[in-house]
């Protein structure tokens, strides 16, 4: 459970920077509606879940030191 909870942030990190990538891609090319999508949806609802666990177990972390 400690290497899920230390692995958490990094996931976190890499979905922000996929995030990144399909924002610039929806710019160039807004016909493909990258963010409209589906996908991009379930995408962006994983993205917060991880985030939101990675924030709840640093919090907790911290309160307990």
């Amino acid at each position: 459970m400690k290497r899920f909870l230390d692995f958490l942030p990094h996931l976190a990190a890499c979905m922000a920077v996929a995030l990144v990538v399909i924002t610039i891609l929806n710019g160039f090319n807004p016909l493909m509606a990258w963010l409209t999508s589906r996908t991009s949806r379930i995408f962006l609802f994983l993205f917060s879940t991880v985030v939101l666990a990675s924030s709840i177990t640093a919090i907790v972390r911290n309160s307990r030191r």
